[in-house]
């Protein structure tokens, strides 16, 4: 717990934190930090890295008030990495949610940290070219919210 602390400090405002806390599970917000930080990410691509994991799971990411996944909707896409690309190395592991998140989070990390330059137009059109302009009006609305 000291460790998530220390990652949140230095990564999210207090009031952004407090944001996440809101709309994550305790388990993967500290993954997520944990790989934020191990990417080196900014906050602006810290919150992108959270937005884009409530957007690409959709509906299944619901939580209780104890911080805690609700029901079995604990696996869903994760970040969406390699959807649709058979064989993509950024696979599922099943039974263990930890290790699937924790893959899917340092792929989207490298990407943002790769190809983010701060145009989330221009991202979207790499991230999701199929659906850029929905994908991108659904980000800003979770970025909005986490900020």
């Amino acid at each position: 717990m000291i460790v998530e602390t220390i990652i949140a400090i230095t990564l999210l405002t207090t009031n952004q934190m407090e944001n996440v806390e809101k709309h994550f599970p305790t388990n993967e917000t500290s993954i997520i930090l944990e790989v934020a930080n191990e990417y080196q990410l900014t906050q602006e691509e810290t919150i992108l890295l959270f937005a884009i994991r409530r957007v690409e799971n959709s509906g299944m990411l619901r939580i209780n008030e104890h911080g805690e996944h609700i029901s079995g909707n604990a696996n869903g896409m994760q970040f969406g990495v390699g959807h649709g690309i058979k064989g993509h190395p950024s696979k599922r592991y099943a039974g263990n949610f930890e290790k699937s998140l924790r893959l899917q989070a340092q792929w989207t990390a490298g990407t943002i940290d790769k190809r983010y330059k701060g145009n989330l137009n221009k991202f979207a059109s790499r991230w999701c070219p199929d659906n850029k302009d929905n994908w991108e009006r659904l980000i800003t609305f979770w970025v909005n919210k986490l900020e």
